[in-house]
């Protein structure tokens, strides 16, 4: 009994994990499943009505059945709208419950009231599919679900036959104890495909050394955040490079040198914050994103933190101290394009690299307008 319930606690947690992190796909998915099931249902309502005389004698269209047409063509032109307005979050809810409740409306006015002496058809299969094509809270289908069913008994309960009424009602319980199943197995697949889509692309987005983002990874990151930001972006771009690492990879061995490059990923994972962007740019070289800072000083202070720690860490891992250089460009409050940032912090990276006597640290403010050559950024000397 135990594992039954944290099997539903788990699939509890996965739903409202799935239902809050993909919420735009959900209302893309939504919108498009809308459009195409109103035109489907519209051409199958046409046929329906066409064909049917020819299989059933003597029989004929009702009022309830023709009424059928237009509610079938306003849904139609809605989803329509919103498929091409591409409308999100509740609006698409909600015009996905109105097709919804339109459609019920109608299956049950045809199977209750226009045919009274003969048995249901539609509603058991409306139970089962309709509510299973569009993406809701369970509790939301389950709730409308329920309501739906008990207007239904005791709809057909009053205008019935009684030997048609307790047929109508057996097919509908158990419609409806099929839709519930169904409505769970189709909510818990998508919650492990989405689950699934997430864990490969965050592996395809990861260093297997380092387990920080890759290069691939890491750029895209970092364009989503200048594009989310611009134009009043304020960040601080850091490109670290190891000092040396391919004479201590040729003469130690490559043991020696993945053992450099995961102490640097540690060293930077521990000394940022987990929403900055830590980045395995290259062979040996790093870089680092930090959101919403740019101080020239704080940075000089953190790249010395950095490079202490990284030759503690490899004197102990390998028994010699690594030393790295720091190039890191500051952008305040504009309008940031990731390639002129880049090539700036890289400038920055060359110079510290050129500086033998001094710390190795160099930074530069971020021009927006990369008008001025690479010798006449405006460097920092702090």
């Amino acid at each position: 009994m135990s594992s039954i319930f944290t099997y539903l606690r788990n699939a509890y947690q996965k739903e409202k994990r799935y239902l809050k992190e993909a919420a735009d796909i959900i209302a893309e998915d939504d919108r498009r499943m809308l459009l195409l099931t109103n035109l489907i249902m519209l051409l199958f309502l046409i046929a329906l009505l066409f064909l049917t005389p020819y299989i059933i004698k003597d029989w004929k269209p009702t009022d309830y059945h023709l009424i059928f047409l237009p509610v079938s063509l306003l849904c139609l032109g809605v989803s329509y709208f919103s498929y091409k307005k591409k409308l999100t979050g509740k609006k698409v809810t909600a015009i996905c419950a109105f097709y919804l409740m339109a459609s019920f409306t109608c299956l049950f006015l045809i199977d209750t009231v226009a045919a009274p002496e003969k048995a249901a058809c539609f509603i058991p299969i409306a139970y089962v599919t309709l509510f299973s094509l569009f993406i809701f809270p369970l509790w939301f289908s389950q709730g409308v679900l329920i309501v739906l069913e008990t207007c239904y008994i005791v709809v057909v309960h009053h205008i019935k036959p009684v030997s048609v009424a307790e047929y109508d009602i057996f097919i509908s319980i158990a419609g409806t104890g099929c839709a519930f199943a169904v409505l769970h197995l189709i909510m818990y697949l998508r919650a492990v495909a989405y689950e699934n889509q997430i864990r490969y692309k965050q592996l395809s987005m990861l260093d297997p050394l380092t387990g920080i983002y890759n290069r691939g990874g890491g750029v895209e990151t970092i364009n989503m955040y200048i594009e989310s930001c611009n134009p009043y972006t304020t960040c601080t771009l850091m490109i670290l490079d190891l000092n040396k690492f391919k004479t201590i990879n040729d003469t130690k061995g490559h043991q020696s040198g993945d053992a450099i490059l995961s102490c640097m990923g540690d060293i930077l994972t521990r000394e940022f914050h987990r929403n900055d962007i830590i980045v395995r740019f290259g062979g040996d070289e790093f870089m680092v994103l930090v959101k919403h800072f740019a101080s020239g000083a704080v940075v000089k202070q953190k790249g010395r933190d950095i490079q202490n720690a990284l030759r503690r860490l490899t004197a102990e891992k390998i028994g010699i101290e690594v030393d790295c250089s720091i190039g890191a460009a500051l952008a305040q409050n504009t309008t940031v394009d990731f390639n002129n940032f880049f090539r700036q912090a890289d400038e920055a990276l060359y110079r510290a690299k050129e500086d033998l006597d001094g710390d190795r640290i160099s930074i530069c403010q971020y021009i927006e307008k990369d008008t001025l050559s690479a010798e006449t950024y405006p460097f920092m000397r702090l």
